[in-house]
């Protein structure tokens, strides 16, 4: 892993300039919200206590500027992803090979123009798709079954479970569409299923987390401290701690996520050489071989 970004430091810097870009994006949407706060009125009631009413309209415009932050906020995710993936696999493939463009630019350059729609259907089919799955998990586990519903199911399980972290992976490798690279990608872990991977996946994502939830929290507690000592009302000071934490750990996640989508596009060129019996790279192969107990293939 230190090796590829070692390699590849492109990715260090294509990950800090679009946190960068996430961060101004952040603030020109709090720059938005801010003001729909104050749409209102006050009242008294009969005991003489004045309460604030927020305009119907202003929490139509908060719903609406908190969705389209968060769809823009998956949006850059899936940049970052299919950036790293097609630098990674770049490297993976034409390591050995002189390049007439770096691969940080070309990576950028597809994902701006070419495959733009493809990562923004994929920043909202994703987070659907996981949503999805959690629920039919839910429904498995939580009612009780009838045959329809396990054929159900079964159906749709299979159908989102092939919608994921991968396809964005394949498709910066492919420049296929999504629903063709959710399809490949499925047929490409037929001799390397990600179940091999999970545990180191899940390991990565948890260093990550626990990283960026401990910036996070630090952040938070501050701007509490902050906000308590020189806000007024004192009202608005927990909602202002919780504001800049769930901020802090967007804008960290941009960052650190780096590391497990290096990690993702390293096990999709891995299970491609396995399908087609080819080794580009032993070290990989090595690597992930020791999962499944198969370093004898290379």
């Amino acid at each position: 892993m230190s090796k590829i970004l070692q390699a590849n430091y492109a990715i260090f810097h294509t990950s800090i300039i679009i946190l960068l870009s996430y961060i101004v994006f952040t603030a020109m949407m709090f720059a938005l919200f801010l003001p729909t706060i104050l749409m209102g009125y006050w009242i008294m009631d009969a005991q003489g206590q004045n309460w604030w009413i927020p305009d119907k309209g202003a929490i139509a415009l908060q719903l609406f500027i908190v969705m389209m932050f968060l769809w823009t906020s998956s949006l850059v995710a899936q940049i970052q992803r299919f950036v790293v993936s097609m630098i990674t696999s770049i490297w993976f493939f034409h390591g050995h090979e002189e390049l007439s463009i770096k691969p940080s630019l070309w990576a950028v350059r597809k994902a701006l123009s070419t495959s733009f729609g493809t990562l923004c259907f994929g920043s909202l089919a994703l987070p659907l798709a996981q949503l999805a799955t959690t629920i039919i998990r839910y429904t498995n586990y939580g009612f009780q079954r009838c045959c329809g519903h396990e054929i159900l199911s079964c159906v749709f399980s299979k159908t989102i479970a092939s919608v994921n972290q991968f396809a964005i992976s394949y498709s910066s490798l492919s420049g296929d569409a999504l629903c063709t690279a959710c399809r490949t990608a499925d047929d490409i872990f037929t001799r390397t299923p990600p179940a091999y991977y999970n545990a180191v996946d899940w390991l990565a994502k948890m260093i990550v987390f626990m990283f960026s939830l401990m910036l996070a929290v630090i952040a938070g507690f501050l701007s509490f401290l902050y906000a308590y000592v020189r806000a007024s009302p004192q009202d608005y000071t927990q909602s202002m701690g919780i504001m800049n934490f769930a901020i802090c750990m967007l804008i960290m996640s941009r960052l650190t996520d780096m590391v497990p989508h290096t990690l993702d596009a390293m096990y999709m060129c891995y299970s491609i050489d396995r399908k087609y019996d080819q080794v580009h790279s032993e070290e990989v192969h090595r690597l992930f071989g020791t999962l499944r107990n198969d370093s004898a293939d290379i």
